[in-house]
């Protein structure tokens, strides 16, 4: 099923060049599945998928809160997801941060993201 993820979905415009990244993600996800439910089905439709997709890294995040373990894991001093309000003419607006890590006395921000132009 996850070779179908890389080779099928890559080609829907809706997973458009992403099949190959997150083949390696919904592996793993599915893998996690089945330990909590073994009767799970092994087919999973293209809607599920997005389902899936929309759920856990657009509207969770999932590749900010991995990219913030890597960072965390290699010893950086760093926070994930940090909401920010910025003044701009007496218009307060939140903002979020994806990721913020601190090295030599300054902030590193970053922003993780699939698009290619952003």
């Amino acid at each position: 099923m996850v070779a179908r993820i890389r080779d099928k979905y890559d080609k829907e415009d809706f997973f458009k060049e992403k099949g190959s990244l997150l083949a390696s993600f919904f592996e793993q996800f599915i893998s996690t599945i089945r330990k909590i439910n073994p009767t799970q089905p092994d087919d999973i439709s293209v809607d599920g998928l997005k389902e899936l997709y929309n759920l856990l890294v657009v509207q969770n995040g999932i590749p900010e809160y991995e990219i913030f373990r890597i960072a965390a894991n290699l010893g950086h001093a760093c926070l994930p997801k940090i909401s920010v309000i910025i003044n701009e003419e007496d218009d307060y607006k939140e903002k979020e941060i994806d990721l913020v890590i601190i090295e030599d006395n300054k902030l590193h921000l970053f922003e993780v993201t699939f698009r290619k132009k952003y």
